[in-house]
């Protein structure tokens, strides 16, 4: 027991002469970097009152503004709890945007079911010409196959069969739509 006692306050002793070694470096750097100044102002001619009454004054003003916040949080509740919260958008239907663009029902369905296509518009913005765009010969960007991440358990499209996009479904609207 004598022995650990020992050893502890021969630890504690070597650690305050290490400290003490280090008093004038800590002191240097204290200069430098104006901590005297801190001590004049704050500890001799007593900043350490008026810092209490800064902190107080500065509370008081956050309190107005949290009060005046809180305020206008709860007038807008009670002023608009019981009006009706907007709902979804109306379903767009085939037929209205074929009404909207001027184009028949039928070539507004073909293009829906595209994955891309590509409109001619005249002067007026009203479609002039529509074809898909197949993107079979083209290259891909670089990183193109890595910008979005895919949705759990999807796998990657990698190849192109006669769904959109494809040679088969050109065909298919070059025949219904034609220019």
């Amino acid at each position: 027991m004598t022995q650990k006692y020992g050893f502890g306050s021969l630890t504690l002793l070597l650690w305050v002469v290490y400290l003490y070694l280090w008093i004038p470096f800590i002191s240097v750097m204290a200069w430098l970097t104006g901590v005297h100044l801190f001590r004049h102002h704050i500890i001799e001619r007593g900043g350490l009152r008026q810092l209490a009454i800064d902190l107080r004054q500065y509370g008081i003003v956050i309190g107005v503004m949290v009060a005046v916040y809180l305020g206008w949080a709860v007038t807008n509740y009670l002023r608009f709890r019981r009006t009706r919260r907007l709902g979804s958008a109306p379903e767009v239907t085939g037929t209205m945007l074929a009404a909207h663009f001027r184009v028949d029902l039928a070539a507004v369905e073909q293009l829906q079911s595209l994955r891309i296509c590509e409109m001619s518009h005249d002067e007026d913005g009203n479609i002039v010409a529509m074809r898909p765009v197949v993107l079979r010969g083209r290259p891909r960007p670089a990183g193109a196959a890595h910008r979005w991440p895919r949705r759990r358990g999807a796998a990657p499209n990698l190849t192109r069969g006669p769904g959109p996009g494809s040679s088969a479904s050109y065909a298919r609207w070059r025949q219904g739509i034609g220019r």
